[in-house]
């Protein structure tokens, strides 16, 4: 999901890929997981620690979009706006929030996920 500048991803940027199949996207070099704000249209993602909850449940479905399970018409989207320059590295590269968006209404490019090993 995220960019590596170092030829590798960072622990800070590396999901459990094992943990995919269930819904849950977790960081575990940090004991957190991805969770929406709320389950409306525009909502934030955040880092918390992993719980059974229901904004922490996402699937990763075969058009590579990454959707909220408990509302499936939300998807995990790159806000399109304002970008904010990266810590280092070459070639420079930028940071974007993401964003719960409404499936049908957002641009491809914004939507669509691969995940590596």
């Amino acid at each position: 999901m995220c960019y590596s500048y170092q030829g590798q991803i960072g622990v800070d940027q590396a999901f459990d890929t094992s943990l995919l199949a269930i819904g849950k996207f977790s960081l575990p070099a940090f004991d957190v997981c991805m969770e929406a704000e709320n389950s409306s249209q525009g909502a934030r993602l955040v880092l918390t620690r992993c719980a059974e909850q229901n904004l922490q449940k996402f699937d990763l479905n075969s058009a590579i979009e990454i959707r909220l399970v408990v509302n499936n018409e939300l998807f995990l989207a790159v806000y399109d706006g304002k970008s904010k320059e990266g810590g280092g590295g070459t070639p420079v590269h930028f940071m974007r929030r993401l964003k719960l968006e409404n499936c049908a209404t957002t641009k491809e490019k914004y939507k669509h996920w691969r995940i590596s090993n």
